[in-house]
């Protein structure tokens, strides 16, 4: 290698390593090894390409052992400012002095002296620092109040527990006044849901004692409410429909079912009194003029039938009704009104409901046949001669009565 370039690459590691570092073989090539020592510690090191001493990308730092030691150095001293600002938020705790670790493990260590119980510990850095919100500053006073705080928690449970105990025995005391109603369940406290019963009509509903005592309640069957409720019920039964419904079943709210009476047809029936209030009456009565020619026909030639009759086997979306069967004679019969023919507005939204009502007519017929029944159809224009029709079916003697 000439002396030129030689004197180039020294000069250049000069400029880079700030002469940090003393080159001790003959300069050979930027890709030929070369051996140096560094002036602070004394650490001799051969490298495999000399180029890497120079090259821009290179940092200056041209000793490993060095450098880690700088890095360190500006670690630890930026680890102990943390650990003073840390120590700044305990107000109670007098720093008596900091000293790093012997051996590899240079972690700071603190001599720490709390002010309020002259306890003395030491204690690494890095604990607190690293638990930011666990690390709670002197651990003898630590110790004292989790005891504290425990005691704290068993007073305040066993307070509690005397106000439901103090509370249950004035609740009972207070049932022993009332003379309406007893209570059936346990009692836990005064807002946990239990039984109780009325004395008189035996109801057994849920409800708390609190609302029991503070709101002085009873059986919501007997209150006023529920009276009120039944009263009103039967009263706009006989606004709506007048004498032709009466109410057989007692009243239990709006939705539940029970029994009304039809004095026109005598029959009994069961419904909601939503229902009834809306207007809706009996199903006996409700039905066409025809339909109820039909069965005045049958009722007085003492022919057992049964209205609205389904078979589970004859279905379009759900079970289609016969209007009336005959048992004894294996015999439907089907009064078709003039929906059943032609589009009327009044059944029919559109022209699609008319085809789905001639479908299901259909379907009866198919049912009818397949099943051999006899299927006797009345249409509108024959309203007139319906007991003939009927009697000619059936193919007996009407018996005439007085």
């Amino acid at each position: 290698m000439t002396p030129t370039k030689e004197a180039a690459f020294l000069r250049r590691v000069t400029e880079k390593m700030k002469d940090q570092i003393e080159i001790l073989s003959p300069y050979l090539g930027s890709a030929k090894p070369i051996t140096y020592r560094c002036k602070q510690c004394d650490e001799i090191k051969t490298i495999p390409r000399a180029g890497e001493l120079v090259r821009k990308k290179k940092s200056s730092n041209a000793c490993k052992k060095c450098f880690l030691k700088k890095l360190n150095a500006g670690r630890s001293e930026k680890a102990k400012e943390n650990i003073l600002n840390k120590l700044n938020e305990f107000k109670t705790l007098k720093i008596l002095g900091m000293h790093k670790k012997e051996g590899n493990d240079q972690r700071w260590v603190v001599s720490l002296c709390c002010l309020e119980c002259r306890y003395h510990w030491d204690v690494v850095g890095s604990n607190i620092t690293r638990y930011t919100n666990r690390w709670k500053g002197c651990p003898d006073c630590w110790i004292k109040n989790t005891e504290r705080i425990r005691k704290s928690k068993e007073l305040l449970i066993k307070a509690r527990i005397d106000r439901v105990q103090k509370a249950k025995e004035d609740f009972m005391n207070y049932m022993q006044s009332r003379t309406d109603v007893k209570m059936l369940g346990e009692y836990v406290h005064k807002k946990s849901t239990t039984e109780f019963q009325c004395r008189e009509c035996k109801h057994i509903w849920p409800t708390t004692p609190f609302h029991i005592q503070n709101s002085e309640s009873g059986c919501p069957l007997c209150s006023w409410g529920y009276t009120e409720a039944k009263r009103t019920y039967v009263e706009s039964v006989m606004e709506i429909h007048g004498n032709d419904i009466t109410v057989i079943d007692e009243y239990i709210n709006s939705k539940t079912k029970i029994r009304h009476s039809c004095n026109r047809c005598k029959n009994s029936f069961e419904a909601a009194p939503n229902h009834i209030r809306k207007g809706s009456g009996c199903p006996h009565c409700h039905i066409s003029k025809g339909e109820e020619r039909i069965r005045r026909f049958l009722e007085a030639n003492g022919v057992m039938f049964i209205r609205e009759w389904k078979d589970h086997n004859c279905v379009h979306y759900k079970t289609l009704p016969m209007d009336f069967y005959l048992p004894k004679y294996n015999i439907v019969i089907e009064f078709q009104g003039v929906q059943h023919k032609k589009f009327t507005p009044r059944f029919h939204k559109t022209i699609n409901d008319l085809v789905n009502q001639q479908k299901r007519d259909q379907l009866k017929r198919t049912y009818c046949k397949r099943n051999k029944i006899k299927l006797v159809e009345v249409w509108f224009n024959e309203m007139e001669k319906i007991e003939a029709i009927l009697e000619n079916e059936l193919s007996f003697t009407v018996q005439k009565t007085g």
